[in-house]
């Protein structure tokens, strides 16, 4: 019993000198941290992310951490990504929309491949002459990936 005793102990102060400096055993120019969002990111709240969701073809699909990027090709439109969730989804899937208001209140159009897929959102490429290749669409989309 007391071999145990002292086998426990021993396996104890063992694993607590184990311990130390987690930068210092990570290698110069690595890192193990998540990216940083970017100080253009802006989280989407509900008074957005409410119709943004109701612009979803089918009910079954819901829309989760949407993140805006103010675009500076256009003095008005917000880039807004967010991830599409429901059955058959098994991959993380991000859309984006554009919409001159982050407060819900104005026009969404759908941006890319994947939101004009899951909403019947008005396409924004042939309404709004905006692009998918837009100061915003990207970040927007690196936003939601940071965020996650």
């Amino acid at each position: 019993m007391a071999r145990l005793r002292l086998a426990v102990v021993a396996a104890i102060l063992g694993v607590a000198g184990c311990g130390g400096d987690d930068e210092a055993a990570t290698p110069a120019g690595s890192s193990t941290a998540a990216p940083a969002l970017s100080e253009r990111c802006v989280a989407a709240d509900s008074s957005l992310m409410a119709p943004l969701g109701g612009g979803m073809k089918d009910d079954q699909f819901r829309l989760k951490n949407g993140q805006a990027v103010k675009s500076a090709d256009h003095d008005d439109i917000y880039f807004v990504s967010a991830e599409i969730y429901g059955p058959d989804i098994e991959d993380v899937t991000i859309g984006t929309w554009a919409t001159p208001s982050l407060g819900g209140a104005e026009a969404i159009y759908s941006i890319d491949d994947i939101s004009k897929e899951y909403s019947d959102l008005r396409d924004g490429t042939e309404v709004a002459e905006l692009a998918a290749d837009d100061d915003g669409v990207e970040e927007s989309r690196a936003c939601v990936e940071a965020a996650r």
